[in-house]
């Protein structure tokens, strides 16, 4: 259904779970994603009465685990996880301030802006599984 990369230089942790059906009886356990390492949402989802939504993902292609909706959209808004269009406009925005920074002749800026620009750039090449075409 919908891919994602994890952004965050740290990783990023979800609760997954693991079984039950009730709050009472729920079982979950962590999930530690280092970042580019690939999220598919799939449409499968179960609900946890006096939970919430937890939603089936697979990382790398290989592992399935049920996912807290909550805390994967707070990771989407935290930029932590990123989408492909998220990533590309990322980029463009840091390009903007690495021209701006060639300009005014900063040196610092610009390797820190050259810097993440090229994590970036990685990282949607590897969300897209195309190569990123320079401007």
């Amino acid at each position: 259904m919908g891919n994602l990369i994890v952004a965050d230089q740290k990783g990023i942790q979800f609760q997954c779970l693991s079984h039950g059906y009730k709050k009472e009886n729920l079982v979950c356990h962590s999930l530690f994603l280092k970042q580019g390492e690939l999220l598919t949402i799939t449409n499968r989802k179960k609900y946890i009465v006096n939970v919430g939504w937890f939603i089936l993902i697979q990382t790398n292609n290989n592992i399935e685990e049920f996912v807290f909706v909550e805390e994967l959209e707070e990771a989407l808004n935290n930029e932590q996880i990123m989408d492909e269009i998220d990533c590309m406009l990322k980029i463009s925005s840091i390009s903007y301030y690495l021209d701006q920074s060639l300009v005014s002749r900063n040196k610092e800026e610009f390797l820190k802006f050259s810097a993440l620009r090229n994590e970036l750039a990685f990282l949607y090449e590897q969300l897209s599984g195309k190569v990123l075409i320079e401007s």
